[in-house]
């Protein structure tokens, strides 16, 4: 997929008193209250595996502490301040806001959290469906918390699964409440096989991305977390440290969302499940 925006993109919410930004050909809800998340770390990206011509390898690599398990004493740097279990039949609407409009970029879906966000049986379900919205043939959603929680610097850990399926994925992000984009951090996005995920840094004027996979059964559940310092980003699978950077971090506000969304030959279409959420304040 193109790293470059031939057009603009308009996108309908259904927040009022906002105003719309065009930033580096994308458009975006100026007061964080609804955007059109990035679409340049998507499938094709995975596909590429690799960094950005002329990046260092070495500012993205895995961990020095590779293999060792998050802390958990009280040196612990962070706060629980916000959980959703899912425990109930409805999205808590104090928490989450659901996306809804165009997604930016080149993809096939539109956004619809109202309708393919569902709460039950334990799990948040953020479904794909081929529904023609807006013009285009597929229904994603996504939810974020930019009207619950809003911080610099925590640690973002969440419980998921995806379902098979073709070109069409499931994913966490950080946004800015800014809306200028980037930042962005994503953790973590599949391959078509399900069999790799991706965490990915979007930071700097031109872009510049940091990426790094791992293999494993992504239809089952894992455990996948963002710990986010002043001076590093950590990623983490199963509680396990997998790869950090100290380039390109994050110094703003940002808010956590979920989100799935699809391109125009996805196929096998499915859902992505999340069990609970746990956000944390840094308190370094």
């Amino acid at each position: 997929m193109s790293s470059h925006r031939r057009s603009l993109v308009l996108v309908v919410l259904i927040q009022l008193t906002l105003s719309m930004v065009v930033n580096n050909g994308i458009a975006s809800a100026s007061s964080g209250h609804g955007t059109t998340l990035s679409a340049e770390a998507r499938l094709g990206m995975i596909q590429e595996a690799a960094h950005t011509p002329g990046l260092p390898s070495s500012t993205f690599s895995r961990a020095t502490a590779l293999g060792s398990t998050a802390a958990t004493d009280s040196s612990d740097p962070f706060t629980l301040v916000f959980d959703d279990e899912f425990s109930g039949n409805s999205l808590d609407m104090n928490k989450w806001v659901p996306y809804y409009g165009l997604e930016g970029g080149f993809t096939g879906t539109t956004f619809d959290g109202y309708t393919n966000c569902q709460e039950g049986n334990g799990e948040l379900t953020l479904n794909v469906t081929a529904d023609y919205l807006l013009g285009r043939p597929f229904r994603s959603c996504g939810v974020g918390t930019w009207n619950s929680l809003v911080q610099s610097y925590g640690k973002y850990e969440f419980r998921a699964r995806i379902d098979s399926g073709y070109h069409w994925d499931g994913l966490g992000i950080l946004w800015p409440k800014s809306s200028f984009w980037p930042p962005e951090v994503d953790a973590c996005e599949y391959s078509p096989a399900r069999d790799d995920c991706m965490f990915t840094l979007h930071y700097g004027m031109f872009n510049d991305r940091l990426m790094n996979h791992f293999k494993g059964d992504f239809t089952q559940w894992h455990t996948i977390a963002i710990e986010w310092t002043p001076d590093r980003l950590s990623w983490l699978l199963d509680g396990v440290v997998q790869c950090e950077t100290t380039v390109g971090v994050p110094q703003e506000p940002m808010w956590f969302g979920l989100m799935t969304d699809a391109f125009w030959d996805a196929s096998n279409l499915g859902a992505y499940h999340v069990k609970w959420v746990h956000i944390y304040s840094y308190n370094g």
